[in-house]
């Protein structure tokens, strides 16, 4: 049965984080559909803003076109009046679109309590970026390498750093040990 996904603004604001999704969205047809909001896409966009502030425009209109082609549907409407008894306000539209779209999980790297204390009572699981990764390989445990392949051409072709340590430094060290053991079969492949 294809899980319902909903992305939090902290994974898709990630490059590193946004790119792996997709590329294990693109290798697993049917397990996940992605779901998000406009209220998501904003903060996202805001994170990537603040953290270049001196970018071109195209910067985050290339973010944005990232974003919308790896979510399968932006949830449209919620409810502003549902019960929350998460401890971020802020956070309340993430659980309130999540409820409002029938999601099976909450892809965030946020603390859970932020979005609900009561985590059994929701229709939801909340779950981090590593923990999903790792969910979706050890179901599909086929889809790494291709998708490993994939990232290191686009990556090596720029001259960026090593894929694993960019999933470090985005919080998903049991991932990118995964990716290392998947870069070492693709050494043998060149």
């Amino acid at each position: 049965m294809t899980q319902r996904v909903f992305v939090d603004a902290n994974v898709l604001a990630s490059r590193t984080l946004l790119d792996w999704l997709h590329h294990l969205r693109e290798n697993n047809e049917g397990m996940f559909q992605l779901h998000s909001t406009c209220d998501v896409f904003v903060e996202a966009l805001r994170v990537s803003r603040k953290r270049n502030p001196r970018a071109p425009g195209s910067l985050l209109e290339d973010r944005l076109k990232k974003i919308r082609y790896v979510i399968d549907e932006t949830i449209d409407d919620f409810p502003g009046n549902g019960p929350f008894t998460g401890t971020d306000d802020g956070d309340y539209h993430v659980h309130a679109a999540a409820t409002a779209s029938r999601a099976d999980m909450i892809l965030t790297n946020n603390d859970p309590a932020d979005i609900t204390q009561t985590p059994d009572d929701e229709p939801y699981e909340i779950i981090t970026a590593d923990d999903f990764f790792m969910l979706v390989i050890e179901s599909n445990p086929h889809c790494l390498l291709p998708a490993t392949r994939n990232q290191f051409a686009y990556w090596s072709s720029r001259g960026a750093g090593q894929l694993d340590d960019k999933l470090i430094k985005a919080d998903c060290p049991q991932f990118a040990k995964e990716v290392r053991r998947a870069l070492s079969r693709l050494a043998f492949e060149l």
